[in-house]
């Protein structure tokens, strides 16, 4: 399985955790959620280096068209735009 790039629209472990499964040793997690303190939460409670955290929600995804393989959580337009 190649690495692969996963955004998970809801500061949760349970998903992240999932999601790092999904995404494989080389690949990465991005965490999207509008509150810091879940964010903040959930780095301290799951540091892994592939994660990385951004404030947001899926309404306005703050990443470029095409950049993630796949996401978890309620789909909107614009997290299609940014799965490949």
């Amino acid at each position: 399985m190649r690495p692969a790039v996963v955004l998970v629209l809801r500061a949760d472990e349970r998903l992240v955790a999932d999601a790092l499964e999904r995404a494989g040793e080389g690949g990465g997690v991005i965490v999207l959620d509008p509150s810091a303190e879940r964010l903040e939460a959930l780095e301290r409670a799951l540091p892994d280096p592939r994660v990385w955290y951004q404030i947001g929600d899926a309404g306005v995804v703050p990443l470029p068209d095409d950049s993630v393989d796949a996401a978890v959580g309620d789909p909107s337009p614009d997290v299609e735009r940014v799965i490949r």
